[in-house]
């Protein structure tokens, strides 16, 4: 499901694409999530906000593709902070 328009530019109020994207964000907070354009298409990327959090990276040009490969980590807790060091 890519409808995206990579032809219309940024700030022209929000694309179903950026609403996608932002109910993706939500259900994958471990993740980083942007859409970038890649010579005359868009790609999806996400990367991972926390070590060991699996898939590290994910790079498509199909909303649904980056869904499905983002899924398998839906379950895993968020890891909380880092210990600091005293």
């Amino acid at each position: 499901m890519n409808n995206a328009d990579p032809g219309t530019p940024p700030g022209n109020g929000p694309s179903p694409t950026q609403a996608e994207l932002a109910v993706l964000q939500t259900q994958f907070p471990g993740f980083r999530i942007w859409r970038e354009r890649a010579c005359d298409h868009a790609r999806y990327v996400a990367r991972s906000l926390h070590p060991g959090l699996s898939p590290h990276t994910v790079v498509t040009d199909d909303i649904g593709e980056l869904r499905a490969a983002l899924e398998p980590s839906r379950p895993a807790a968020c890891p909380g902070p880092r210990a600091t060091r005293q």
